[in-house]
């Protein structure tokens, strides 16, 4: 089993993937070092490869004699059939001796060349011959060509070309898929119209940047009406469908065994499967075969585990296997598997599986199948995988609960949670009365005998106080219940990250900023040294973003955005983060930009309660831009925080008391917004004593921001000489009080400068 992920073998340590810039650099070194004679680009199809060849030649045509040869499955029956239009007519069909032939074809090159160097192309080289192969290969080492070849796997006979790269003589080029920006160009180009933030990022992941299949995954999309135009902005209103899509790794799969083609199928479907039951399903060295070929990666243990290279292959080939051919390799899976030992990572797709399958799935699989799902972020499968099991399990209504208020269906939210309120079992009961906290008003206190937080409360439940508390402006109440966790050992690293952030928020409002940066750079060391899921790791960085902003560290900040647009598939959180930082620098199109696509997606899936936030950073960049074009009224999903309905006031005396409420609240930044847009609505009305309060108040609100963000000029202490002066002294106390070496530096600069006065 070990061998099989042998790091010290080539194989099993590939050069790092370089993306399109990188790639030519290396073709570049690999054709003018003397020590190389040549690349072997190896990537997925539709990532480049070819293209990647075509710029290289362009750059090659005067310094190389460049040769073809022409891969295909008909000429790779035949003998030598990919050298076949090399030899002259003189020299007639190649001879089947190796030595004759690689006479002929050498003599050839030379007469073709003259005396230039010859550069071999060989696109496909996973589908060339076995003999003409061995008689490029033998071209190289003998240092009579070089060689730019490509293929998509690593099978025989491109397994001839890899050998070359474990002699050190070419250089093996893994060609990676375009970037973030790379990909939203392409998306823009192909659709004609700006593509939302989270849709190019669930679009970039789902294809991992292959140009070719981006474009493909886009006009399925389309043809399903899953990606549609809202506000002139492309915007993903469902899951990505995968039903019927044409791809295109077809040829691949062809020339698998059915033996390998079968255990790829059933990877695919449950997306990743233990090594140790692979090997009981199939020998190792079909297993070690498919490794090989690059179509499958493996995962150190332990356990270890295997599952496909790319995401969007297993996707496709999951929905694109018959019912009764799925229903036959699950049962199969199922013999060589122990539900009950699977690791977390593989849990979710073995219950997605059984519930496609139709069979009749343990209800502790596909609860803990929900539950790996919600972790991840992906609430719609959570509610796939109980629209057909069995909804009894009130682990699964738990994850339905908190996927339903992730997406926004409140109205179907109120009939699962009636049920799990009062539940026998604690946790259940816990989980369903901390998804009510989220959706409470702040501002009131809560019904019935969960007015406070009960003794013995989890620190889940206690983060979800210390938030709702936060949101009501009880920052004291916050700090206190977060103290509590920020020394307890027995607290999981990612709920005492969540706690540090929450009370280091809370400091930085009511004004002691040190300290509360304290507690916020804590929080983000320890949220890097655990594995939070991505929920917990988004509220984390939400309340990180706004201490820093707030503080007035611009580095930190920064570092939080960087690390948030990473999960930028899972959320519109740091997109949004990044249009109101972008408002606030003066960016204001790239704003409306980001915040007009975050807006809409907002409108279908908003856990963590940003559309009003949204709405209202749109509305003050419109005001900016001065234009005239209405604007959709905001429906906030949920109360989130005050700034969804302070920032909705039209009038001045409404925004001046907005202010105030603000500044109560220790939200020094809405404070200053609601105070500037008092001003400008008061010069508009031109009442001259709205002008001044406004004014008054706006300025006032500029001082807290300063001071807030640690911007005021301390106060020095007063000297002696201050200190008489401040107290009444005469002009002759005060002289009495200059030195005599005062008096001495004076008249010596007084020389200097050349005056002849005393």
């Amino acid at each position: 089993m070990t061998g099989l992920l042998d790091p010290a073998s080539p194989l099993g340590m590939p050069p790092p993937a370089l993306q399109a810039g990188d790639v030519e650099s290396a073709v570049h070194a690999s054709l003018s070092e003397p020590r190389l004679q040549g690349a072997l680009l190896v990537g997925p199809p539709g990532i480049g490869k070819t293209r990647t060849i075509e710029d290289a030649l362009e750059r090659y045509i005067g310094t190389f004699h460049i040769e073809r040869l022409l891969c295909t499955p008909h000429l790779a029956q035949q003998p030598y059939g990919s050298l076949l239009l090399l030899a002259t007519d003189a020299d007639g069909p190649l001879p089947p001796d190796p030595l004759e032939a690689y006479g002929v074809i050498s003599r050839a090159l030379r007469e073709r060349a003259g005396d230039r160097p010859v550069l071999l192309v060989v696109d496909n080289c996973d589908r060339i011959d076995e003999l003409s192969a061995s008689l490029v290969t033998q071209l190289v080492r003998e240092r009579a060509i070089s060689l730019l070849a490509a293929t998509d796997t690593l099978t025989p006979p491109a397994d001839l070309f890899t050998a070359l790269w474990c002699e050190n003589r070419i250089r093996r080029i893994d060609l990676s898929g375009m970037d973030r920006d790379s990909s939203r160009r392409l998306l823009e180009r192909t659709l004609g119209a700006p593509v939302s933030p989270r849709s190019v990022d669930m679009l970039a992941t789902a294809t991992g940047g292959n140009p070719q299949l981006l474009i493909e995954m886009v006009r399925h999309q389309r043809r399903q009406d899953t990606l549609q135009l809202h506000e002139g902005t492309w915007i993903l209103v469902a899951p990505l469908d995968y039903t019927g899509i044409q791809h295109i790794h077809d040829t691949r799969l062809a020339r698998l065994s059915p033996i390998a083609r079968d255990l790829v199928l059933m990877i695919a479907m449950v997306e990743a499967v233990p090594l140790s039951a692979l090997l009981r399903i199939a020998e190792a060295d079909v297993l070690s075969s498919l490794l090989a070929t690059g179509l499958l990666h493996a995962t150190a243990g332990p356990p270890s585990t295997v599952r496909l290279a790319e995401r969007v292959l297993s996707e496709m080939l999951a929905h694109s296997i018959p019912p009764a051919r799925r229903l036959r390799l699950w049962e199969t899976l199922q013999g060589a598997v122990d539900i009950r030992t699977l690791p977390p990572v593989t849990r979710f797709g073995f219950a997605r599986c059984a519930v496609r399958c139709h069979t009749h799935p343990d209800p502790w699989l596909v609860a803990t199948g929900a539950s790996h799902a919600f972790e991840r972020g992906d609430a719609h499968q959570v509610l796939e995988l109980a629209a057909h099991a069995d909804c009894s399990d009130p682990r699964l209504k738990l994850q339905v609960a908190r996927s339903l208020r992730m997406l926004g269906r409140f109205d179907e939210l109120e009939d699962v949670l009636r049920h799990l309120d009062e539940h026998p079992d604690p946790e259940i009961a816990e989980g369903a009365h901390r998804v009510r906290l989220s959706l409470t008003d702040p501002f009131t206190d809560l019904p019935g005998p969960s007015r406070g937080l009960p003794e013995g409360a989890s620190p889940r439940l206690r983060i979800a106080h210390a938030h709702r508390h936060q949101r009501g402006g009880r920052f004291d109440e916050v700090i206190a219940i977060c103290e509590t966790m920020r020394h307890d050992l027995t607290v999981p690293p990612a709920t005492r990250a969540m706690a540090a952030a929450r009370q280091g928020e809370a400091l930085i409002t009511k004004g002691a900023v040190a300290e509360g940066l304290g507690h916020a750079t804590r929080a983000l060391q320890m949220l890097e040294l655990s594995s939070p899921s991505v929920v917990d790791r988004l509220i984390v960085h939400h309340c990180l973003y706004r201490s820093f902003l707030l503080a007035g560290a611009p580095q930190q900040t920064q570092r939080v955005i960087d690390s948030m647009r990473s999960l930028g598939a899972t959320d519109s959180g740091a997109q949004v983060i990044s249009g109101i930082e972008a408002r606030r620098r003066g960016r204001i199109p790239d704003a409306l930009t980001v915040l007009s696509a975050c807006a809409g997606e907002l409108e279908r899936a908003d856990p963590l309660g940003l559309q009003g936030v949204t709405d209202a950073a749109r509305r003050l960049a419109h005001q900016f831009l001065r234009t005239e074009s209405p604007l959709p009224v905001a429906r906030p999903v949920h109360p989130a925080s005050p700034r969804d309905w302070l920032i909705e006031r039209s009038s001045v005396p409404d925004l001046l008391e907005a202010t105030s409420m603000a500044e109560a609240m220790g939200d020094v930044m809405l404070a200053h917004d609601t105070a500037g847009r008092a001003l400008v609505l008061a010069r508009e009305g031109g009442e001259r004593a709205q002008i001044r309060t406004a004014r008054a108040r706006a300025a006032r609100a500029y001082r807290l921001m300063r001071q807030a963000r640690g911007h005021q000029r301390p106060a020095a202490p007063m000297s002696t000489f201050a200190e008489a002066a401040a107290t009444g002294a005469t002009s002759q106390q005060l002289g009495a009080r200059i030195s005599p070496a005062v008096h001495r530096r004076a008249y010596r600069a007084h020389l200097r400068r050349g005056s002849t006065g005393p």
